[in-house]
């Protein structure tokens, strides 16, 4: 996300390890083992390993419970009030509030038995 470089709607991103070294519209012939993302949407972020996409709509309802109030009450008691589309909702809502954290890759927990298509 440089400025300087804007977005690219063609270009190339060489990687050493796990460092970027160069980004343009065009890099030339490297050494470096080609990866074709054509069609592809490169973008930086961060990894999240334990998201509850399907809970976003619920997010602050139990701040201040116990983990016996939590798996009570939401597992128990609010999710199998959730109809498919509300499951799919809670899904998209949580994806845009992992992206506006800068995560764009949340690993999705489904605890959801009752829709589990949905998800």
């Amino acid at each position: 996300m440089d400025p300087a470089i804007g977005d690219l709607p063609v270009g190339d991103v060489l990687v050493y390890g796990d460092i970027i070294e160069a980004v343009d519209s065009n890099l030339g012939e490297v050494d470096a083992e080609v990866v074709d993302a054509t069609g592809k949407i490169l973008i930086p972020g961060f990894v999240d390993t334990h998201r509850h996409t399907w809970q976003a709509p619920l997010r602050g309802i139990a701040a201040d419970w116990t983990l016996g109030q939590y798996m009570t009450g939401l597992h128990l008691g609010l999710s199998g009030l959730f109809r498919p589309e509300d499951t799919s909702a809670g899904n998209l809502l949580g994806a845009v509030e992992a992206l506006e954290s800068g995560i764009t890759t949340p690993a999705r927990l489904v605890a959801q038995r009752e829709h589990p298509r949905a998800l």
